[in-house]
């Protein structure tokens, strides 16, 4: 026996995945429900009344360059840059599953998960530069592994750390 949670359309907005920007001013989230229209959203902290923008009409995961300047987005399966001052969405991955891109502090490297467009290899840890140039594999011990997420560089930028079901990586 399953729940009733009653008719979609009497479910409230969800918002997911919160990143505050550097300086504290600004955050953005995906947005999903009735209130508004589906999305990647940005709003003012501490500005009162002031409506969302939306960035993007899609659920889109992000993390925000050290400058405040850009987001690295994970959007479906590919990774992606938004530049505030173009207005600019750009494309730094393509094939494969691409996930959960986080800037190094430096502002010089992003990281992520890709299992590299090999659908049956669980994922890796990858570095590129924040054009998405430069792309390159970092070999991790104790393959094969099941997940690589949620990862966080180290206040030095010299260590990754990923969470997953058969513990911490840490690089």
């Amino acid at each position: 026996c399953s729940p009733d949670y009653g008719p979609p359309s009497t479910l409230a907005s969800i918002d997911l995945y919160p990143a505050v920007s550097p300086d504290g001013a600004w955050l953005v989230y995906s947005r999903y429900g009735a209130e508004l229209a589906p999305g990647l959203y940005r709003i003012r902290l501490g500005a009162g009344e002031d409506e969302p923008t939306l960035l993007l009409p899609a659920e889109a995961i992000a993390d925000w360059s050290p400058d405040g300047k850009a987001l690295a987005l994970q959007v479906g399966l590919q990774v992606f840059r938004y530049d505030f001052a173009a207005g600019t969405l750009t494309p730094l991955t393509d094939v494969g599953l691409n996930t959960t891109p986080v800037w190094s502090p430096d502002g010089r490297i992003l990281a992520f998960a890709s299992n590299g467009d090999d659908n049956y290899r669980p994922p890796d840890l990858w570095l590129m530069q924040p054009d998405g140039s430069a792309k390159r594999r970092v070999p991790l011990p104790d393959e094969p592994r099941d997940e690589m997420s949620d990862m966080d560089w180290s206040p030095a930028g010299d260590r990754l750390v990923s969470p997953s079901s058969r513990g911490l990586f840490l690089t």
